[in-house]
């Protein structure tokens, strides 16, 4: 990405990867650090899943990592405005991380 290209946000990024006769649902975000404390859980179990494939997640940064494996075609993560967004190509779900300063 260069320096003129701004990062998405997650509207947008849905936007551009939902079909236009799909209504996206838009996830609550989830705070990473409330998820590594034990205070939440994620719904998609995305924190345990990563973890289950040997990507040890403690930090926003770590949920990148799955797109450098090459065999994961279920998951892809991208970095958004608000943290980093995750989707599950079988279900059309979309997650979403933040850092927990970002939760209000």
């Amino acid at each position: 990405m260069t320096n003129n290209q701004q990062i998405p946000t997650l509207a947008e990024l849905m936007a551009r990867y939902t079909d236009e006769d799909e209504t996206p649902i838009v996830p609550e975000a989830v705070s990473i650090q409330a998820i590594l404390r034990g205070d939440v859980t994620d719904s998609g179990d995305i924190v345990m899943y990563l973890e289950s494939v040997g990507i040890q997640v403690t930090c926003l940064a770590d949920l990148e990592r799955i797109n450098a494996d090459e065999s994961e075609d279920e998951l892809h993560a991208w970095r958004v405005a608000e943290g980093v967004a995750i989707s599950v190509a079988s279900h059309g779900e979309w997650y979403l991380f933040t850092n927990e300063t970002m939760i209000r």
